[in-house]
Protein backbone atom coordinates (compact mmCIF):
# COMPACT_ATOMS: atom_id res chain seq x y z
CA UNK A 1 0.00 0.00 0.00
CA UNK A 2 2.84 2.38 0.79
CA UNK A 3 4.46 1.60 -2.56
CA UNK A 4 1.18 2.13 -4.41
CA UNK A 5 0.58 5.48 -2.79
CA UNK A 6 4.02 6.66 -3.72
CA UNK A 7 3.77 5.41 -7.30
CA UNK A 8 0.19 6.24 -8.18
CA UNK A 9 -1.03 9.00 -5.89
CA UNK A 10 1.90 11.37 -5.87
CA UNK A 11 2.22 14.07 -8.51
CA UNK A 12 5.96 14.23 -7.94
CA UNK A 13 8.31 11.25 -7.59
CA UNK A 14 9.23 10.57 -3.99
CA UNK A 15 11.92 8.44 -2.45
CA UNK A 16 10.71 5.49 -0.40
CA UNK A 17 10.59 6.00 3.33
CA UNK A 18 12.81 4.01 5.68
CA UNK A 19 9.79 1.91 6.64
CA UNK A 20 9.00 1.13 2.99
CA UNK A 21 12.63 0.16 2.34
CA UNK A 22 12.58 -2.21 5.33
CA UNK A 23 9.33 -3.81 4.18
CA UNK A 24 10.67 -4.13 0.63
CA UNK A 25 13.64 -6.10 1.92
CA UNK A 26 11.39 -8.36 3.97
CA UNK A 27 9.25 -9.04 0.89
CA UNK A 28 12.33 -9.64 -1.30
CA UNK A 29 11.19 -6.91 -3.68
CA UNK A 30 13.61 -6.22 -6.55
CA UNK A 31 15.52 -9.37 -5.64
CA UNK A 32 16.80 -9.68 -9.23
CA UNK A 33 18.96 -6.59 -8.65
CA UNK A 34 20.67 -8.09 -5.63
CA UNK A 35 24.22 -9.25 -6.25
CA UNK A 36 24.22 -11.58 -3.27
CA UNK A 37 20.88 -13.39 -3.83
CA UNK A 38 22.72 -16.48 -5.17
CA UNK A 39 25.87 -18.00 -3.72
CA UNK A 40 29.01 -16.82 -5.53
CA UNK A 41 30.42 -20.36 -5.59
CA UNK A 42 28.10 -22.94 -7.13
CA UNK A 43 28.44 -26.33 -5.40
CA UNK A 44 30.38 -28.72 -7.65
CA UNK A 45 28.89 -31.96 -8.92
CA UNK A 46 29.66 -34.86 -6.54
CA UNK A 47 31.91 -37.46 -8.10
CA UNK A 48 29.29 -40.18 -7.69
CA UNK A 49 26.46 -38.13 -9.28
CA UNK A 50 25.28 -39.52 -12.68
CA UNK A 51 26.82 -37.68 -15.62
CA UNK A 52 24.62 -36.46 -18.51
CA UNK A 53 24.32 -38.69 -21.55
CA UNK A 54 26.10 -37.65 -24.74
CA UNK A 55 24.29 -36.57 -27.90
CA UNK A 56 25.33 -35.89 -31.49
CA UNK A 57 25.19 -32.42 -33.00
CA UNK A 58 23.02 -30.41 -33.21
CA UNK A 59 21.18 -31.89 -30.20
CA UNK A 60 24.34 -31.61 -28.11
CA UNK A 61 24.14 -27.80 -28.28
CA UNK A 62 20.98 -27.87 -26.14
CA UNK A 63 23.12 -29.03 -23.23
CA UNK A 64 24.82 -25.62 -23.31
CA UNK A 65 21.78 -23.32 -23.50
CA UNK A 66 21.13 -23.38 -19.78
CA UNK A 67 18.61 -21.03 -18.24
CA UNK A 68 17.96 -19.11 -21.44
CA UNK A 69 14.21 -19.76 -21.56
CA UNK A 70 13.56 -17.44 -24.48
CA UNK A 71 10.67 -18.72 -26.61
CA UNK A 72 11.68 -16.34 -29.39
CA UNK A 73 15.02 -18.12 -29.71
CA UNK A 74 13.23 -21.42 -30.15
CA UNK A 75 10.87 -19.87 -32.71
CA UNK A 76 13.83 -18.55 -34.68
CA UNK A 77 15.88 -21.72 -34.60
CA UNK A 78 13.38 -24.59 -34.59
CA UNK A 79 13.64 -25.26 -38.34
CA UNK A 80 17.24 -26.40 -37.85
CA UNK A 81 16.01 -29.28 -35.68
CA UNK A 82 13.67 -31.01 -38.13
CA UNK A 83 15.98 -34.00 -38.57
CA UNK A 84 16.74 -34.27 -34.86
CA UNK A 85 13.35 -35.25 -33.45
CA UNK A 86 14.51 -38.67 -32.15
CA UNK A 87 17.35 -37.00 -30.24
CA UNK A 88 14.99 -34.33 -28.90
CA UNK A 89 12.65 -37.02 -27.56
CA UNK A 90 15.60 -38.80 -25.94
CA UNK A 91 16.62 -35.57 -24.22
CA UNK A 92 13.09 -34.95 -22.91
CA UNK A 93 13.00 -38.38 -21.25
CA UNK A 94 16.67 -38.55 -20.26
CA UNK A 95 16.72 -39.07 -16.48
CA UNK A 96 20.36 -37.96 -16.20
CA UNK A 97 19.29 -34.58 -17.61
CA UNK A 98 15.86 -34.14 -16.00
CA UNK A 99 17.38 -35.07 -12.64
CA UNK A 100 20.68 -33.38 -13.43
CA UNK A 101 22.88 -31.32 -11.17
CA UNK A 102 20.89 -28.07 -10.75
CA UNK A 103 23.73 -25.66 -11.41
CA UNK A 104 24.67 -27.15 -14.78
CA UNK A 105 23.34 -25.83 -18.10
CA UNK A 106 22.60 -29.36 -19.31
CA UNK A 107 19.85 -29.70 -16.69
CA UNK A 108 17.73 -27.29 -18.76
CA UNK A 109 18.10 -29.26 -22.00
CA UNK A 110 14.83 -31.23 -21.52
CA UNK A 111 12.88 -27.95 -21.25
CA UNK A 112 14.39 -26.67 -24.50
CA UNK A 113 13.90 -30.00 -26.29
CA UNK A 114 10.25 -30.20 -25.23
CA UNK A 115 9.45 -26.73 -26.55
CA UNK A 116 11.29 -27.38 -29.81
CA UNK A 117 9.11 -30.47 -30.31
CA UNK A 118 6.10 -28.19 -29.93
CA UNK A 119 7.52 -25.69 -32.42
CA UNK A 120 8.20 -28.53 -34.86
CA UNK A 121 4.56 -29.66 -34.49
CA UNK A 122 5.82 -33.14 -33.69
CA UNK A 123 2.33 -34.60 -33.32
CA UNK A 124 3.58 -38.17 -33.57
CA UNK A 125 5.16 -37.92 -30.11
CA UNK A 126 2.28 -35.99 -28.45
CA UNK A 127 0.73 -39.09 -26.89
CA UNK A 128 4.02 -40.29 -25.45
CA UNK A 129 4.73 -36.91 -23.85
CA UNK A 130 1.83 -37.45 -21.44
CA UNK A 131 4.04 -40.05 -19.74
CA UNK A 132 6.19 -37.23 -18.35
CA UNK A 133 3.69 -36.93 -15.51
CA UNK A 134 4.48 -40.50 -14.44
CA UNK A 135 8.22 -40.00 -14.32
CA UNK A 136 10.12 -39.38 -11.07
CA UNK A 137 11.20 -35.80 -10.39
CA UNK A 138 8.72 -34.52 -12.94
CA UNK A 139 8.98 -30.79 -13.51
CA UNK A 140 8.18 -30.66 -17.22
CA UNK A 141 4.58 -31.84 -17.49
CA UNK A 142 3.15 -28.43 -16.56
CA UNK A 143 4.50 -27.24 -19.91
CA UNK A 144 2.56 -29.86 -21.88
CA UNK A 145 -0.68 -27.91 -22.56
CA UNK A 146 1.34 -25.08 -24.08
CA UNK A 147 3.55 -27.46 -26.08
CA UNK A 148 0.56 -29.40 -27.38
CA UNK A 149 -1.17 -26.18 -28.38
CA UNK A 150 1.92 -25.23 -30.38
CA UNK A 151 1.45 -28.40 -32.41
CA UNK A 152 -1.81 -27.10 -33.85
CA UNK A 153 -5.06 -28.78 -34.84
CA UNK A 154 -3.48 -32.13 -35.76
CA UNK A 155 -2.71 -32.85 -32.11
CA UNK A 156 -6.40 -32.87 -31.15
CA UNK A 157 -7.00 -36.65 -31.61
CA UNK A 158 -4.03 -37.46 -29.37
CA UNK A 159 -5.43 -35.23 -26.60
CA UNK A 160 -8.84 -36.92 -26.74
CA UNK A 161 -7.06 -40.30 -26.55
CA UNK A 162 -5.20 -39.20 -23.41
CA UNK A 163 -8.37 -37.78 -21.86
CA UNK A 164 -10.30 -41.01 -22.48
CA UNK A 165 -7.55 -43.38 -21.34
CA UNK A 166 -8.41 -44.72 -17.84
CA UNK A 167 -4.87 -46.07 -17.47
CA UNK A 168 -3.48 -42.51 -17.44
CA UNK A 169 -3.36 -40.70 -14.12
CA UNK A 170 -6.23 -38.23 -13.67
CA UNK A 171 -3.78 -35.32 -13.51
CA UNK A 172 -2.22 -36.29 -16.84
CA UNK A 173 -5.70 -36.47 -18.36
CA UNK A 174 -6.35 -33.04 -16.89
CA UNK A 175 -3.31 -31.72 -18.75
CA UNK A 176 -4.89 -32.98 -21.97
CA UNK A 177 -8.06 -31.04 -21.12
CA UNK A 178 -5.95 -27.92 -20.63
CA UNK A 179 -4.34 -28.55 -23.99
CA UNK A 180 -7.76 -28.73 -25.62
CA UNK A 181 -8.69 -25.48 -23.87
CA UNK A 182 -5.69 -23.73 -25.43
CA UNK A 183 -6.54 -25.13 -28.87
CA UNK A 184 -10.07 -23.77 -28.52
CA UNK A 185 -8.91 -20.37 -27.28
CA UNK A 186 -6.42 -19.84 -30.08
CA UNK A 187 -9.01 -21.07 -32.61
CA UNK A 188 -6.89 -23.99 -33.80
CA UNK A 189 -9.98 -26.20 -33.51
CA UNK A 190 -13.67 -25.24 -33.86
CA UNK A 191 -15.20 -24.29 -30.53
CA UNK A 192 -18.76 -25.78 -30.76
CA UNK A 193 -17.87 -29.44 -31.41
CA UNK A 194 -15.00 -29.37 -28.90
CA UNK A 195 -17.18 -27.85 -26.18
CA UNK A 196 -19.90 -30.36 -26.95
CA UNK A 197 -17.43 -33.26 -26.73
CA UNK A 198 -16.16 -32.07 -23.35
CA UNK A 199 -19.70 -31.72 -21.99
CA UNK A 200 -20.63 -35.21 -23.23
CA UNK A 201 -17.84 -36.67 -21.12
CA UNK A 202 -19.58 -35.43 -17.98
CA UNK A 203 -22.47 -37.84 -18.50
CA UNK A 204 -22.59 -41.10 -16.50
CA UNK A 205 -20.47 -43.84 -18.02
CA UNK A 206 -18.38 -41.56 -20.23
CA UNK A 207 -15.58 -40.34 -17.98
CA UNK A 208 -14.78 -42.74 -15.18
CA UNK A 209 -13.09 -40.32 -12.81
CA UNK A 210 -14.51 -37.46 -10.73
CA UNK A 211 -11.13 -35.71 -10.70
CA UNK A 212 -11.03 -35.67 -14.50
CA UNK A 213 -14.59 -34.35 -14.55
CA UNK A 214 -13.53 -31.54 -12.22
CA UNK A 215 -10.81 -30.54 -14.68
CA UNK A 216 -13.37 -30.58 -17.50
CA UNK A 217 -15.74 -28.35 -15.53
CA UNK A 218 -12.85 -26.01 -14.70
CA UNK A 219 -12.05 -25.62 -18.40
CA UNK A 220 -15.70 -25.14 -19.34
CA UNK A 221 -15.83 -22.35 -16.77
CA UNK A 222 -12.67 -20.79 -18.21
CA UNK A 223 -14.26 -20.90 -21.65
CA UNK A 224 -17.54 -19.48 -20.33
CA UNK A 225 -19.31 -22.40 -21.99
CA UNK A 226 -22.82 -21.35 -21.03
CA UNK A 227 -24.22 -23.83 -23.52
CA UNK A 228 -23.07 -26.67 -21.23
CA UNK A 229 -25.06 -25.45 -18.22
CA UNK A 230 -27.46 -28.40 -18.13
CA UNK A 231 -24.70 -31.00 -18.50
CA UNK A 232 -22.55 -29.41 -15.79
CA UNK A 233 -25.48 -29.03 -13.37
CA UNK A 234 -26.47 -32.67 -13.92
CA UNK A 235 -22.89 -33.84 -13.28
CA UNK A 236 -22.82 -32.05 -9.92
CA UNK A 237 -26.26 -33.37 -9.02
CA UNK A 238 -25.17 -36.95 -9.75
CA UNK A 239 -21.92 -36.41 -7.77
CA UNK A 240 -19.72 -37.09 -10.78
CA UNK A 241 -17.40 -34.13 -10.04
CA UNK A 242 -14.72 -33.95 -7.36
CA UNK A 243 -15.89 -30.87 -5.45
CA UNK A 244 -12.57 -30.54 -3.65
CA UNK A 245 -11.19 -29.35 -6.98
CA UNK A 246 -14.23 -27.60 -8.45
CA UNK A 247 -17.58 -26.97 -6.81
CA UNK A 248 -20.80 -25.69 -8.33
CA UNK A 249 -20.49 -22.28 -6.67
CA UNK A 250 -17.31 -21.66 -8.67
CA UNK A 251 -19.08 -22.08 -12.00
CA UNK A 252 -20.33 -18.64 -12.89
CA UNK A 253 -22.85 -19.68 -15.53
CA UNK A 254 -24.61 -21.97 -13.03
CA UNK A 255 -25.30 -18.99 -10.77
CA UNK A 256 -26.73 -16.60 -13.35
Amino acid sequence: MMYAKREFKSLLPQKPSRREEDLGKLLLMDWHFWDDITPPDIPPRPTNYPAPASYPAPASTLLTWGWDLDPNRIAREHAAWRDSQPDLERIVFDETLRSGWPSEPASWAPWHALHILGALRAVNCARRLADLYNRPNDWLSDCLPQVWAQMGANVEPALWDILDDPTCKPEARGLAVSGLEKLIKNKSIPRPPAIRALAERLSPGRTDNAIVNAYIVFVLENLNAVETKDAVRAAFKKKLVDTKIMDARSVSFLND
